[in-house]
């Protein structure tokens, strides 16, 4: 009785482990692309194939390959796309962009840098942070829709002054509008679905323990907003600012 009760347990736990097995060894699919044109930007894989695309509730790549997807993809897709010929590419990057400046475009296209900036300083001071929302939403969503998933975005802080129209021309230091103009940015890239590193550039206002206190409360809103978000700061020179830098990293992982 001992013997065959001693098998019978064995039996069990071996089926019950192959079939742990399997279920670990067949991830979850999140979504199944299929019937696509794909690039796959790989050296091992040719550099276009017509096949499919399994990716995993970690938006990580699970499978990739030419013909249709095994059965095993398409029992576990939690949502499956007919791409139906379509390309399926890698997203592309922008390593500079101002994305509040999306209704601007073509603005002061024909002058100098300077004249650039001597044209766009009065549209923007007369920018609201709702209007910087809405902008910056806008630059996102187009964005998307071109390709660019990623994108490396230099922020707009509210703030108002004159703009230097020639080299080593000195202006008064801006002022800051009221307004949540970076927090406001940061929603509208969120809200769209964008990969984004946050640039921060401190504006050149007096005393510098204003533009510490900025940051400070602008580092606490985005870290409750967006957990996981990375943040780069410009700033100011040491001529303008000489109080000690913040003791926190500004910096943690990208969105």
């Amino acid at each position: 009785m001992n013997n065959w009760f001693c098998s019978f347990f064995r039996t069990v736990l071996t089926l019950l482990f192959a079939v742990s097995s399997l279920h670990a060894a067949t991830p979850v699919v999140e979504l199944l692309v299929e019937n696509a044109r794909i690039i796959p930007v790989d050296p091992g894989l040719p550099e276009l194939l017509d096949g499919h695309l399994a990716v995993g509730v970690d938006g990580r790549i699970l499978a990739l390959a030419a013909g249709p997807a095994p059965a095993g993809l398409v029992s576990s897709a939690n949502r499956r796309l007919d791409a139906a010929g379509r390309f399926v590419a890698p997203g592309f990057l922008s390593a500079h962009s101002h994305l509040y400046m999306s209704p601007l475009r073509g603005v002061g296209h024909d002058g100098t840098l300077y004249q650039w900036g001597a044209v766009l300083t009065p549209l923007l001071n007369g920018m609201s942070a709702e209007d910087a929302y809405w902008f910056t939403l806008h630059g996102s969503l187009d964005y998307l829709r071109s390709g660019v998933t990623t994108a490396y975005d230099f922020t707009y802080s509210g703030a108002v002054g004159a703009a230097a129209v020639g080299p080593g021309e000195k202006v008064p230091p801006p002022i800051l509008k009221p307004g949540p103009f970076e927090e406001n940015q940061l929603k509208a890239k969120a809200d769209a679905g964008l990969r984004f590193v946050n640039s921060v550039g401190m504006p050149r206002i007096s005393p510098c323990e204003v533009i510490l206190k900025h940051l400070e409360a602008l580092l606490d809103h985005d870290k409750a907003t967006c957990a996981d978000i990375r943040f780069s700061l410009k700033w100011p020179s040491a001529a303008a600012c000489n109080a000690p830098r913040p003791s926190r990293p500004p910096t943690s992982r990208l969105m």
